[in-house]
Order: structure tokens, then C-alpha cells, then sequence
């Protein structure tokens, strides 16, 4: 039945990223502001933050990283955006409050714990504080109508018992005096104020720390078990760091006048979440599959990894913001381009790629698992989107676990870009392969996808990753196609790849 809402809410999903982080309060706050047009990504402007406290007493390395944000303080510091919780103990009062927003044409955000909603995909098993807002009211029928913008778009009907169950709260919010400077925000905020560098620092810190301190028996209470991990207070604290990250970019996307305005921002921080979430990954492969020794020493370089991206993006920030106007002006060549593949062999470190008759000392995770791939792409050559590429699938080696290492191109020939075949073990990356040519560097962002992408338009390949002991892991892992054209023909001396020990790279191909 179609129902007529009282207030048109145009729901909004503030998510960036492809994986699950915790945005109730953001998608709501957001959702509200925009169905009665005002402005409120503003109060994202101080977001991107991290903090490390080293504590001697505490064996627990997620207890010493936090970030210093608080969504309602800078919402009422930079949209001039008043609200805070009330508690709620009667339902008439909670009605008495939605009827009179529902008069001046206001949602009303109240509390919905999924424990009673029966749409959310935690029903009857966790109780939360997550909220949704009210966009009528039918006293006949009792009934509340409401919009769960962090689950559906759809209309969801509820009635006082629910009310009485799920509803403890309300936010008050006062939007009689807000406000939008997120320009001048944004250049008093990061060029008077040198919090930036110093968490960058703090980022080394915590690197530092983790590689000589991390113990996953004293950091979770059973280490082998993927849920009390994943409710462990480090993956807390990583998860509200990546939620910081994407909320600044949710910011510089309110505040952009081209496409590419804070285009190298933008890409570099989605680099760096990719990062963070990929130590998640790692916690939750080791739990499964047994936690290696080394452990302590890939994610430390992990760390110091995302300090340096996040160092680079703070430095194309300010360039940004020295010049609101800036933007890189790209003229792409596209016609007559052919294939130049290079030989990747003395490179690959790696043995996990197979046609299902031959699964004999493969190793795709460290874990003992492979990736079983069609018969086509046991080839010396094959040909993806019109490219060529130059593939080892059938010999000892097969494929580069990105370690930081450097390709040396050994030609003089002048390119016109890149095609890059690679896999991810678990999850999706996102990351960046810098380019060095003679004085310049290009940054080529490249995604790795493995489960859970709705958009797969760079998916070449689905087959599916097998463990050591039979079991299937992955369904629909995927070979992912990425191409990138340069500004401009190119002589290239080395290619500098990251460190993310999840990223695969099969081939790369030159375009010339």
C-alpha cells in the first residue's frame, strides 16, 4: 500500500566506501538537513583526526588510539547547529514532540532499537541505539511512519508498542540560527591549525609501538574467534577512524565547484581507508586461519604506509586551499594505442593462481588457499578489454604480493598509460602505484576487488578461492581490469608499488 508521507525525505547514505562502517547518526543528521534545506556536512570539516596515547598499564593496543571528533560539538562549532538527546519515558511524550514537528513541517530523529525493528539486519539479536526520523503520524490507527535512512529508503510503519519498546530517545534540534562558511572553515582549520602533521606523527607513533607491543592473546580476549575480534576495542577504534576519513570526504564533496577539485585529496584518503579497513581483513583471515608471526611487522608497515599517504594528502589539501580554484587540467590521449607488456617474472613472489586440474603448491593468502581461474588465462598471453598482457600462471611464480617494491623499467619508449590485472585476498583494496618519471611522479589509483562490490564495471574475471583443505572461501572472488591514461607521453623509470600484502598484481601492460 503507497502511503502519503507528511514530509518528503529524500533519504541520503553518506558511505564512501564499499564495506560496512557505522554511520546511523551521520545519515540522519544529513537526511534531516537536507529535507529542510539547510547545509550540515559542514560539521564533517574536523573529521579527519587520530590520536595515540601510549599507556603503560594497559597490554591493549586498541585502548591507545582514538580520534578527537565529536559529531554534535562540531556540528554546533561550524553549522551554528544546536541538538542534544532527550530521554524519553512515556510515548505521549514522544507523540506530544513529533506532532509538533510534524506541524512545522520537521522529521523528528528518534531512537529505533534494531532489536525491535524487524527490517534490520541485527533483528532480535543486538540492541543499539540507532535512530531513524519520523515523517508522519496517524492518530487513528496509532501508527508512526518513519524512514531508516542507514537500511531502506522505503517507508516503515511502527505502532505505540513499538514506540514503547525501541524509543528511549529523541534529538532535539535547534536549526533557528544555522549557518554555512565551510570555505573559510576549511582554510582556518587546516592552515592555522597544525593537527594534521602532528597525527600524522602520531600515526608513526602507534606503528612503532604496535610492532614491538602486539600480542592478539592480550589484545583480544580469544583471538581465534572472528566475532570477538570484530568487537574488539582496537577494530572499534579503526572503524571510527575510517568513519572520520570518509566523513571529511563527504565534506569536500559538498564544497567542490569541478569534478576534479580535491581530486588527489580525495583519492589519497580513499587509499588510506582502503588501508585501514585492510588491518581489519588481516585480524579477521588470522583469526580463522592462525595468526603468523610475522603479523606485528606487516601491519606496523602498514601504519607507517598510511602516515605517508595521509602526509601526501594533507600536502595537496593545502595546495587546494592556497588556491580554492586549483585544479589539474588534463588533455587524455586515447587513439591508436597499443600494447607494450612487461615481463613481470623476476618480480613475482607468489604462487596462487590455477585451472582446477593442478592445485599443487599454491599459496594465494599464506594460508594455503588458491584462486581457481579459467583455462583462458593459463595462456603466456592473453587479450582483457583490446589490451594485451604478458601472464605466468602456468610457472613457479604467478603474481606480486605488494611489498613496497620498485619495477625497473628499462626502456626509453614513451607511454600513454598503464593497464594493471590484479586480485585481492580478503576484502577490496583501494590503493595507489606511484609512477616515476625523470622529476615527476604519477599517483595511479587502483582498485582490487574481492566480495561485497554491487558496481564490478572493472570485474574482467569471477572464479573462486579455495583453502587448503577443500573448503571454498569465496564464491565470487575477482580479477579486476584498471586503466589509466596519462596527461601526456611519458618515458618511465620505475614503478613504486605499496605495501599491501592483500593486493595481487598479475600483470602490467604499457600503453604506447
Amino acid at each position: 500500500m503507497a502511503l502519503e508521507n507528511k514530509i518528503n525525505i529524500k533519504t541520503v547514505d553518506v558511505s564512501k566506501v564499499n564495506f560496512f562502517i557505522p554511520l546511523c547518526y551521520e545519515n540522519a543528521l544529513i537526511t534531516y538537513g537536507d529535507t529542510v534545506k539547510l547545509e550540515f556536512r559542514t560539521g564533517f570539516i574536523s573529521a579527519w583526526d587520530f590520536n595515540y596515547i601510549e599507556k603503560k598499564d594497559s597490554e591493549k593496543m586498541g585502548e591507545t588510539i582514538f580520534d578527537n571528533y565529536n559529531l554534535l560539538d562540531s556540528m554546533s562549532k561550524y553549522c551554528n547547529l544546536h541538538c542534544k538527546f532527550v530521554e524519553i519515558s512515556k510515548v505521549d511524550e514522544l507523540l506530544e514532540i513529533i506532532d509538533s514537528n510534524l506541524q512545522k513541517k520537521l522529521p523528528t530523529i528518534i531512537h529505533i532499537d534494531s532489536y525491535y525493528a524487524p527490517w534490520s539486519p541485527i533483528y532480535g539479536r543486538t540492541h543499539t541505539d540507532h535512530v531513524g526520523l519520523v515523517c508522519d503520524h496517524n492518530k487513528k490507527k496509532k501508527e508512526i511512519y518513519i524512514i531508516d535512512p542507514g537500511n531502506s529508503s522505503e517507508i516503515k510503519i511502527i505502532n505505540y508498542d513499538f514506540l514503547a519498546e525501541a524509543s528511549k530517545f529523541y534529538l532535539y534540534m535547534d536549526i533557528s540560527n544555522v549557518t554555512n562558511k565551510s570555505k573559510d572553515f576549511l582554510k582556518l582549520y587546516y592552515f592555522s591549525n597544525e593537527t594534521k602533521i602532528k597525527f600524522i606523527t602520531k600515526i608513526k607513533d602507534f606503528a612503532y609501538t604496535f610492532k614491538n607491543k602486539f600480542s592478539p592473546v592480550k589484545e583480544f580476549e580469544n583471538p581465534n574467534d572472528v566475532n570477538n575480534v570484530l568487537d574488539s576495542d582496537m577494530v572499534i577504534q579503526i572503524r571510527k577512524i575510517i568513519v572520520g576519513r570518509n566523513l571529511f570526504l563527504v565534506y569536500l564533496d559538498s564544497i567542490k565547484e569541478e569534478e576534479k577539485q580535491f581530486e588527489k585529496v580525495i583519492e589519497l584518503l580513499t587509499v588510506s581507508i582502503s588501508k585501514w579497513n585492510m588491518i581489519i581483513n588481516l585480524f579477521v583471515k588470522l583469526a580463522i586461519s592462525g595468526w603468523s608471526n610475522n603479523i606485528n611487522e606487516k601491519i606496523a608497515n602498514i601504519l607507517y604506509n598510511i602516515a605517508e599517504i595521509e602526509e601526501r594528502a594533507y600536502e595537496w589539501l593545502l595546495k587546494y586551499i592556497e588556491d580554492f580554484n586549483y585544479n589539474e587540467k588534463f588533455e587524455i590521449i586515447v587513439e591508436n594505442l597499443q600494447s607494450y607488456p612487461l615481463d613481470l617474472t623476476k618480480y613475482f613472489n607468489n604462487k596462487g593462481f590455477t585451472e582446477e586440474s593442478c592445485i599443487q603448491n599454491l599459496d594465494f593468502t599464506q594460508t594455503g588457499e588458491y584462486f581457481i581461474v579459467l583455462k583462458q588465462f593459463c595462456n603466456e598471453r592473453i587479450q582483457i578489454n583490446d589490451i594485451e598482457f604478458k601472464i605466468n600462471i602456468q610457472k613457479n611464480l604467478d603474481n606480486i604480493v605488494c611489498l613496497g617494491q620498485e619495477i625497473i623499467v628499462s626502456t626509453n619508449k614513451i607511454f600513454k598509460g598503464i593497464c594493471i590485472l590484479c586480485a585481492s585476498e580478503w576484502g577490496s583494496n583501494y590503493d595507489d602505484i606511484i609512477i616515476n618519471s625523470g622529476d615527476n611522479n604519477y599517483d595511479v589509483c587502483i582498485n582490487a576487488f574481492n566480495i561485497s562490490i554491487i558496481d564490478q564495471k572493472d570485474s574482467i574475471y569471477f572464479g573462486k578461492t579455495i583453502s587448503a583443505d577443500g573448503k571454498c572461501i569465496n564464491e565470487k572472488a575477482a580479477l579486476t581490469f584498471n586503466k589509466y591514461l596519462f596527461n601526456k607521453g611519458i618515458n618511465i623509470e620505475r614503478i613504486s608499488l605499496p605495501y599491501s600484502p592483500n593486493l595481487h598484481i598479475i600483470a602490467i601492460t604499457f600503453l604506447l
